[in-house]
């Protein structure tokens, strides 16, 4: 293993990925591979998954990464490690400043809809209790309807019998002229 993770053997790289066995987990970790899901997700395009296995992978160290690997001189070596430090430094600030960015853009979105929606359901509340108010008042207003309905029903029920009855006797009280009066 040592010799596959050897720079001066197998030349410069980033990576050294792995599908594992679920049985050789535990030899990898010891070879310094990881599975950890996000330094992992980083290269897991590079291969086709399978199944029964663990996405493992290798980073080397910096000083490992080198054109070249052999460094002539020590300083040389040195800075080159710096460099590569700063500018993986560098990319790492930037990619947490945008996630962080992103974070906290999605929590003022979230934010501001939370809010929307506690306007909605309020005003939605008040619209329900209005129209209970207008459900009250129109169901008394129809009871009240109804009973001066059925008064005034009951009333000109009577008033017709009475007026039927003025009539009929007013029918009977009227003679009827005989034919010879009729003649006279």
């Amino acid at each position: 293993m040592n010799m596959v993770k050897d720079p001066t053997v197998v030349g410069s790289f980033k990576c050294i990925i792995a599908y594992v066995d679920h049985g050789a987990i535990e030899f990898f970790k010891k070879n310094n591979f990881t599975d950890d899901v996000v330094i992992a997700s980083r290269f897991k395009h590079l291969a086709e998954s399978w199944e029964n296995s663990t996405f493992m992978c290798y980073l080397p160290p910096y000083s490992d990464m080198g054109p070249g690997s052999q460094l002539s001189s020590k300083v040389h070596q040195d800075a080159l490690v710096l460099f590569q430090l700063d500018a993986d430094i560098e990319d790492w600030r930037r990619n947490s400043v945008e996630a962080h960015q992103k974070e906290a853009l999605l929590v003022q979105r979230l934010r501001h809809e939370l809010l929307r929606l506690t306007a909605q359901v309020r005003n939605q509340e008040e619209v329900i209790e209005s129209l209970r108010g207008d459900v009250e008042r129109l169901t008394e207003e129809k009871n009240t309807l109804g009973k001066e309905f059925e008064a005034f029903r009951s009333k000109s029920k009577d008033s017709y019998e009475a007026t039927v009855s003025a009539m009929a006797e007013r029918f009977l009280d009227l003679k009827v002229p005989d034919a010879k009066e009729e003649e006279s």
